[in-house]
């Protein structure tokens, strides 16, 4: 795509000088990478309205995992998020690659951005967004299986006050995944809180996920009382991506860690306008009369 093209698509969504300027980004950078934006058209344009959503600027992804006819059988999934990103958010991460990560960008996260772990590179980046006062971010360790292996270390000076973030950074497909076949998402956190551990005062251990369904106010109360019991994680973020009528940012926070929590940005109208489709399939063929037979009590315990 051109850079005409790419700032005719996002003007939709953004004013016009930053479309040109988040447009000639995206060309540069996935030159220098070697990964060729091609416009995805998945979703039929109708079907934006149907939701209640502004019409997706969406691109085709690099091979991964996810093929509504793969092999995979009742884990297969294909659609918005999975078999194609968004562009508004690709911009975004370029946008904040330049600023944060000079020293990384795009050198380190070519071989991602062109391999299947495009969205996993993408979201990693996305969340340093959010932060307060970025004085400078640097990788995680990522060491060993013992050791401390987060995503960011992230240096902050607002105002007087000084503080460090360690920030892990996941993103759970799994989330849609439960809602096609139960129809009750989940926001995982396993293996999350070994990830971390113990730190000096001024610095937290925080964890950021990605989940594509909004979660019921029951999870949310044991994502609580689950982040109560961690020794060494201090704060829990979630943002819902690509649902509309919801609060896309939630964050749960030790008391004894709150301070990390005013170093936390709202969330700009323009990461508001992202919306997503997918589907996904509901059982393995085997499985089908187990599987309707299920789905009907629980329709009729509802």
């Amino acid at each position: 795509m051109t850079t005409v093209s790419l700032q005719t698509l996002l003007e939709t969504y953004i004013p016009r000088d930053r479309a040109l300027e988040m447009a000639e980004a995206i060309v540069n950078e996935m030159d220098l990478i070697g990964f060729p934006v091609e416009e995805a058209h998945f979703t039929p344009p109708g079907l934006w309205q149907e939701i209640g959503a502004l019409p997706q600027a969406e691109y085709v992804l690099p091979p991964n995992l996810f093929d509504i006819n793969s092999a995979k059988g009742h884990d297969a999934l294909d659609g918005s998020f999975l078999t194609t990103g968004n562009l508004l958010r690709l911009g975004q991460c370029v946008m904040l690659a330049r600023r944060y990560i000079p020293s990384l960008w795009p050198g380190d996260f070519a071989p991602l951005i062109r391999g299947h772990k495009h969205l996993d590179a993408l979201n990693e980046i996305w969340w340093l967004k959010f932060w307060r006062g970025i004085e400078v971010v640097n990788a995680g360790p990522k060491e060993s299986e013992n050791d401390p292996d987060f995503e960011w270390q992230i240096r902050i000076r607002d105002g007087l006050a000084t503080g460090v973030i360690n920030l892990e950074v996941k993103r759970r497909t799994s989330n849609i995944n439960q809602f096609f076949k139960k129809g009750k998402p989940t926001a995982s956190i396993l293996n999350i809180s070994k990830k971390f551990k113990a730190v000096e005062d001024g610095c937290a251990n925080i964890a950021a996920l990605t989940i594509y369904h909004p979660v019921s106010s029951e999870i949310d109360r044991r994502l609580r009382l689950w982040l109560e019991k961690q020794k060494h994680l201090h704060g829990l973020l979630i943002w819902t991506e690509g649902n509309l009528n919801t609060i896309p940012l939630k964050k749960f926070f030790k008391e004894s860690h709150r301070w990390a929590e005013f170093l936390i940005l709202d969330p700009e109208p323009e990461d508001l306008k992202v919306a997503g489709h997918s589907r996904g399939t509901l059982c393995e063929a085997e499985d089908a009369p187990r599987f309707l037979t299920e789905l009907v009590n629980r329709i009729r315990n509802q």
